[in-house]
């Protein structure tokens, strides 16, 4: 799921057992060495940083598909929660929640970037006569254009 969703940020809030009752199956890998690695069927999940701050684990992982080659960078939040009850201060939980929130905006303008710089790819690669070098191909413009009219339209109807 974490592939398939394409998730950059993972928040865990349990540990993997309490009061010897496994709550939470174990997808990292069990050593804090860096570069060790696992598999999980399909994945293989190396651990690249980490970071212990006060009550949570700050866990940066390369995840990738064993019969490929692609592979993503995610950010691991794991909070360390007492066993039968409830932290006796919020201040860790806020910290923990506020840093993922920044990474998951991190990650967010690294993709908008990149979509914004295969835009501009798409867009240099018209030829001198305004057609589309790739068939099929959609500039922004022609995007823009054509809600710009949709929305003329209906609000010409309406």
């Amino acid at each position: 799921m974490i592939w398939e969703q394409q998730s950059r940020v993972i928040i865990q809030a349990t540990d993997l057992s309490e009061n010897g009752i496994e709550r939470c199956a174990e997808y990292l890998p069990p050593s804090a060495t860096l570069d060790n690695h696992s598999s999980y069927g399909d994945y293989q999940v190396t651990l690249k940083h980490r970071e212990v701050k006060d009550r949570y684990a700050i866990s940066t992982l390369v995840l990738k598909r064993v019969d490929g080659e692609e592979s993503r960078e995610l950010t691991h939040y794991w909070y360390k929660w007492p066993e039968a009850g409830v932290p006796a201060e919020e201040a860790p939980i806020i910290a923990m929640l506020l840093e993922a929130r920044s990474s998951l905006k991190s990650y967010s303008l690294e993709q908008a970037n990149e979509l914004r710089e295969k835009s501009a790819t798409l867009e240099t690669s018209m030829d001198a006569d305004g057609s589309k070098a790739e068939a099929g191909s959609t500039s922004s413009h022609e995007i823009n254009g054509n809600i710009s009219s949709r929305s003329g339209t209906r609000s010409q109807q309406g």
